[in-house]
């Protein structure tokens, strides 16, 4: 099992207690085979607001030290349209094993925010948030997977009443998946969600199933661990719920190339 989306202390909204030394126990002890730490680039006003320096720093003594379990360099990119020439600018000064691109803005506003969910319904939040990805990707490929597609529901507070699922938007579902595919890269399944989700995560099932059915291979499992008890939570269901929809293999990656190991 692998947990390839996990924030140390680094990222500004994580457990100040996250070294990389005790997300690597917790996730030993949880089960894991192999990590990846993907602190933010969440933005904040220039889109690279992570300290590189320091997490170099950090990075380097960590790998003095030693880990119990492999533990690969990543970074989790608040990618949004307007964003990309930095990200790419960022990105060749800058080497990691892996990439996660994320939509966490739209529009300029964080979807963390209630600001983006005001005078839109559910079904109107969700489909600009969906416009706005299909924008990203269609413009961005430096990247190795798609974080967490449905991020938005864990916030607009109104998921049980407008379940995020395929059939909502097909056609924008099927656009986006077919862009990731076509290029290459891969979907993560987000564990985090099923707070909200009540299911797996994100994305839902019937997503899943349609990036499969379009000939999707690529798929990494991440909790989005921030702090002690949320490192690998629901990985191993995660992973069971993608070998009974018929995925094969999950995937690891090591200088942005991936590894797919049979579920």
């Amino acid at each position: 099992m692998f947990d390839y989306h996990l924030h140390s202390f680094l990222s500004p909204d994580a457990d100040p207690g996250q070294s990389f030394e005790n997300i690597a126990a917790q996730a030993q002890a949880m089960g894991m085979e192999e990590i990846a730490v993907t602190d933010h680039d969440e933005g904040n006003g220039d889109f690279c607001s992570i300290d590189m320096a320091r997490y170099d720093r950090e990075w380097e003594k960590f790998v003095k030290k030693g880990s119990p379990i492999p533990v690969r360099k990543g970074i989790e990119l608040s990618v949004n349209y307007d964003a990309i020439p930095i990200y790419e600018k960022f990105l060749s000064h800058h080497a990691f094993d892996f990439v996660i691109a994320s939509q966490h803005f739209v529009d300029g506003v964080d979807l963390y925010l209630p600001d983006f969910y005001r005078d839109k319904t559910v079904h109107e939040a969700y489909e600009r948030y969906l416009q706005a990805m299909l924008k990203t990707l269609s413009h961005f490929t430096n990247y190795d997977i798609v974080g967490h597609i449905g991020y938005c529901c864990k916030y607009c507070g109104n998921f049980q009443k407008l379940p995020f699922e395929y059939e909502l938007f097909p056609d924008l579902f099927d656009a986006i998946l077919k862009t990731i595919i076509q290029n290459g890269k891969g979907l993560e399944l987000n564990t985090s969600a099923a707070k909200v989700t009540g299911d797996i995560g994100t994305p839902t099932r019937g997503i899943l199933k349609r990036y499969l059915e379009l000939g999707g291979e690529i798929i990494t499992t991440g909790s989005d661990g921030h702090r002690p008890g949320e490192v690998s939570w629901r990985i191993r269901e995660g992973t069971e719920a993608l070998r009974e929809m018929g995925f094969r293999y999950l995937c690891t990656f090591q200088d942005r190339k991936p590894t797919f190991h049979k579920i």
